[in-house]
């Protein structure tokens, strides 16, 4: 792909070229190896190479079945540079349980400098308490609303 021309040009390796456009290396290696690439990925990729939008993604040829003049009203024209997003909860219950962890530990610790430095006081507790709703919130946000998100789509 050209993305691979332009990058060789300039003698950047894939890795500065990730870190240049924000991209993942991954997204680097697949952009070059053919696959579609995404909108929001092909936006960064032409910024850094100072290049027009256009010249990073021709347009593809037409299936046999259709005119060479595509219909400028046809909304799925552009389909194939957008990335959907998939919902994984397996990834999404990670996460909560990594935060899950985060906030057990800092309210172990919390509670632990709580009672060396003064037993007769339990200060701790209320930040425990404050922290706790913030993280059934995420909670809530991970799990519930963006798997909604993700049946609307």
């Amino acid at each position: 792909m050209i993305v691979r021309t332009l990058r060789l040009e300039r003698g950047w390796s894939q890795e500065q070229l990730a870190q240049m456009s924000g991209l993942n290396i991954r997204t680097i290696q697949r952009i070059e190896s053919g696959q579609k690439a995404g909108l929001e990925s092909l936006k960064s990729l032409a910024a850094v190479f100072e290049v027009d939008l256009s010249q990073l993604n021709p347009q593809q040829e037409p299936p046999m079945n259709q005119t060479t003049n595509p219909d400028p009203t046809n909304a799925t024209e552009n389909y194939h540079l957008v990335e959907e997003p998939v919902y994984n909860f397996k990834q999404a219950s990670a996460k909560v349980l990594i935060l899950g962890a985060r906030f057990l530990l800092i309210s172990i610790m919390m509670f632990a400098i709580n009672l060396t430095t003064s037993p007769h006081h339990i200060w701790a507790l209320w930040p425990t308490v404050i922290m706790g709703i913030v993280f059934l919130f995420r909670c809530v946000d991970k799990l519930v609303i963006d798997a909604l998100k993700a049946q609307q789509r």
